[in-house]
This record gives C-alpha cells, structure tokens and sequence, in this order.
C-alpha cells in the first residue's frame, strides 16, 4: 500500500466519521428541539396547576370560614332552641297549673252559690 493509497483510505474513513458526527449532531439538535418543546409544554402544564392548586386552596379557606361561621350559627341556634324549649316548657307548667286553679275557682264559686 503506497502513502498516497494510506492517505485516501484514511482521508474516506475520517470523511465517514465526520458525516456520522454530522448526522448525530443533526439527530441531536431534533431531539433537543423536541426536548425544549416538551419543557416548555410542561412548564405550562405546572403554570396550570398552580394556578389551578392557588384557586383549590383560596377555595378550601373559604369553606373553612363558611364552616365556622355555620358552626357558630348552630351553636346559637342550639341555645335559641334549648331557651324556648325550657321557656315553653315553663308556660305549659304554668298554664297547667292557672286551669287547675281555674277549675278549682269554677267549683268553689258553684260551691258557694
């Protein structure tokens, strides 16, 4: 093999080499487009849910309010309930106790008449 043959082999193989870094490169450069397509895409997406996890929780302060808010309703309107209970109960007693003396009254003033 002469120096001139040694070179052009050397000069194909090398011319090779470089076409396949080439089409790496090129194979590469895709995928990093297609990578910061699908970052981007993502960074939307985790935007998104921020957003959307934001809204949740201004949302779930909100019926924790309501709900203490209802809570403290309740509780008064527990109380309400149990004062005319014991209220009612006492004018039921009360008025029981008027009509026995009522009739008690009627037949004493036959009684006397």
């Amino acid at each position: 093999m002469t120096a001139a043959s040694a070179s052009n082999t050397e000069l194909a193989r090398l011319q090779v080499s470089l076409r396949n870094l080439q089409l790496q490169e090129e194979l590469l450069r895709e995928d990093n487009t297609q990578l910061r397509v699908q970052i981007d895409l993502a960074e939307k997406s985790r935007l998104i849910a921020k957003k959307d996890a934001d809204s949740l929780a201004a949302m779930h302060q909100a019926l924790l309010t309501d709900h203490d808010r209802l809570q403290n309703l309740h509780d008064l309107l527990t109380q309400d309930y149990e004062r005319a209970r014991v209220e009612n109960a006492d004018m039921k007693s009360k008025l029981k106790s008027q009509r026995v003396s009522s009739v008690f009254l009627y037949f004493f003033c036959l009684f006397i008449y």
